[in-house]
């Protein structure tokens, strides 16, 4: 972290019902949402938004401006700044007279142990079934 070597920044926001584990370093202006759970040794950078129900694992690095919801992050994955994980993905399909109609997306993104992604990737969630 360029911010904190430990602890929580104040300007953090973080919704009561979140679980971080010992350890945990959130930067400045980061947002947790309700039921997040987050492992130790994992640090959250600058601006970054975690949706709620994500689950992040432990010794993990997730980048400054980047957005995760609907997904479950394993053990020692680093994500480099400005991704965005777990949004609606872009589904459609050609429904008759109607046109072009919006798939629901359901699914999850799930990130095993051990992963890099690069910089402002993007990852939808998946529109059935985890991705």
């Amino acid at each position: 972290s360029w911010f904190n070597t430990e602890g929580i920044a104040p300007s953090a926001i973080i919704d009561p019902t979140a679980r971080l584990e010992d350890g945990v370093i959130v930067d400045p202006l980061v947002v947790i949402g309700p039921r997040v759970e987050i492992g130790s040794g994992t640090i959250i950078g600058a601006g970054a938004v975690i949706g709620a129900d994500v689950k992040i694992g432990r010794d993990c690095n997730v980048g400054a401006k980047t957005t995760i919801q609907f997904a479950l992050i394993g053990n020692n994955v680093l994500i480099h700044p400005g991704c965005n994980i777990g949004q609606d993905g872009y589904g459609f399909i050609f429904f008759g007279p109607k046109g072009h109609v919006k798939v629901p997306q359901t699914g999850r993104v799930v990130i095993q142990n051990n992963v890099e992604v690069g910089a402002a990737s993007t990852i939808d969630r998946g529109s059935l079934r985890d991705t």
